[in-house]
């Protein structure tokens, strides 16, 4: 009996592990940070799926200092989980990358309770009564998970540097763009003033389905020589982007980095 108790907890143990929804960037975190920092009330959560860490922290968040960074192989975990271990160290932002490793095949064995009846007859074959034998049957399972080389990168603005996805159109010094441009946009969900600002073209939220965002709020810039810039996703995400008008008249911005959900975004001029 103690030992279908154990494999029966060794299975519950597994089944916790693969589907809790605690923190391993906590668990497997590394401190890079000469001192402690006092607890923010508030952290982005930036996730970039399959991009590299490294490339991201260096085209984007360079002018944050890195507090702490975590790594490990395991299923895979929303970043979200980091948030309250986040604020606690004091960032200010969380980015984080997942690349698949492996699918991990595993097997685990349960045991179901099973009873047998047995007629009990005296010498003469007249029947007395029954017994009943009471046991185990074993059942051996497989199962299988995904594996994820999951890294994240701890940030804080030590410099106090307003980061480019908290500007607003106060921070620029705008003019009207080029005919191509200017004017006013629509998706489905955002409207857009778009400007210019040196040799950049700069499109600003005029009103948004999204609570997240405010008139005046920067949506996205980019460079009006080459197409090249930076969209900011609906939690603010930076994504380098290109950004090109189709054959269509549409502002079309194909988001970059291989981030996670590879798609585009259209805009129409009003």
């Amino acid at each position: 009996m103690k030992k279908i108790i154990t494999k029966l907890s060794l299975f519950f143990c597994m089944f916790m592990f693969l589907s809790c929804a605690s923190s391993s960037y906590k668990d497997f975190y590394t401190s890079s940070a000469p001192m402690e920092f006092e607890a923010t009330e508030n952290v982005y959560i930036f996730d970039y799926g399959t991009a590299n860490i490294d490339e991201v922290y260096q085209l984007l968040f360079s002018d944050f200092f890195i507090i702490g960074k975590s790594g490990f192989l395991g299923p895979m975990e929303d970043p979200a989980d980091a948030e309250d271990f986040a604020k606690e160290l004091g960032a200010d932002v969380f980015i984080s990358c997942q690349k698949f490793y492996e699918t991990y095949n595993y097997t685990y064995t349960t045991s179901t309770p099973t009873t047998s009846t047995t007629s009990v007859y005296d010498s003469k074959g007249k029947y007395i009564g029954s017994t009943t034998t009471r046991g185990y049957e074993e059942t051996l399972n497989t199962a299988s998970v995904n594996r994820y080389n999951q890294d994240g990168y701890f940030l804080k603005n030590v410099n106090h540097v307003k980061p480019i996805f908290e500007k607003t159109k106060a921070d620029f010094d705008c003019s009207t763009a080029p005919k191509t441009y200017a004017g006013i946009w629509k998706d489905d969900t955002y409207t857009v003033e778009i400007l210019k600002s040196g040799d950049n073209i700069v499109g600003f939220v005029t009103t948004s389905k999204n609570d997240n965002w405010n008139d005046g709020d920067l949506k996205f810039i980019f460079s009006e020589v080459t197409g090249e810039g930076l969209y900011m996703m609906g939690n603010r995400t930076p994504i380098i982007s290109k950004f090109e008008i189709n054959k269509f008249g549409f502002l079309e911005v194909k988001l970059g980095l291989g981030y996670k959900y590879n798609k585009s975004f259209t805009f129409m001029k009003q």
